[in-house]
C-alpha cells in the first residue's frame, strides 16, 4: 500500500480501501505490450504472459527486456526464442515468479546504477531529481540522465514526469 494511503501509524486513512487486484484481462495485456512497442506472434506472447498471471508490473519488466535486445528490439518472437524460454516458471509459485523476473531485470545492470538504485531504495517515498543529483554515485550528468533511463526501461524505477519525482517500481 502506498505510503500516501496511509496514516503515521500505517494504517489505511479514512475514506480508503485495500483491494487486491487480480492481473490484467489477457486482451489488455496484450494490448499493453503493443502499446510498450512489444510485437510478434501475440499467441507464444499470451500464453507467456499467463505463466505470470498477466501482472502489469511483471509485463513491463518483460517488455523493457524485450525493447532492449539488441539483435530485435521489440521483437517478442526472437527474444523468447532466443534468451525468454530460459525464463520458464511455470512449474513455481506467482511470487517467486516475481521474484525471478526481478533478478532477470537486474542481471548485467552496471555497478554504479546499482548503487544509485540502492540508494534510491533507502527512501520511502519518491524522490525528486535534485536529490538523486545530489545521492547518485554517478558524476557526469549526460551518463546519469541515460541511467536513470535505463532503470526505467528496465521497469526497476518510476518516473513522474509532471512532478519530476523518481521512486522504485512495486515489484
Amino acid at each position: 500500500t502506498p505510503y500516501d494511503l496511509q496514516d503515521s501509524s500505517g494504517q489505511l486513512m479514512p475514506g480508503i480501501q485495500h483491494k487486491m487486484l487480480a492481473g490484467l484481462d489477457p486482451g489488455d495485456a496484450l494490448d499493453m505490450m503493443e502499446s510498450l512497442g512489444v510485437y510478434g506472434n501475440w499467441g507464444s506472447l499470451r500464453r507467456f504472459m499467463g505463466e505470470f498471471g498477466y501482472h502489469p508490473l511483471v509485463l513491463g519488466v518483460i517488455a523493457g527486456h524485450i525493447n532492449n535486445y539488441p539483435p530485435a528490439p521489440g521483437d517478442f518472437s526472437r527474444w523468447y526464442k532466443e534468451e525468454g524460454r530460459d525464463l520458464d516458471l511455470s512449474e513455481i509459485d506467482l511470487s517467486t515468479r516475481r521474484a525471478h523476473i526481478l533478478q532477470y531485470a537486474l542481471a548485467g545492470l552496471p555497478s554504479k546504477l546499482g548503487k544509485l538504485l540502492s540508494r534510491i531504495a533507502a527512501f520511502r517515498y519518491a524522490v525528486d531529481y535534485l536529490a538523486i543529483a545530489t545521492i547518485t554515485p554517478i558524476s557526469d550528468p549526460k551518463q546519469l540522465h541515460s541511467g536513470l533511463i535505463e532503470l526505467e526501461d528496465r521497469g526497476l524505477l518510476q518516473w513522474d514526469r509532471k512532478l519530476n519525482r523518481y521512486d522504485l517500481h512495486p515489484v
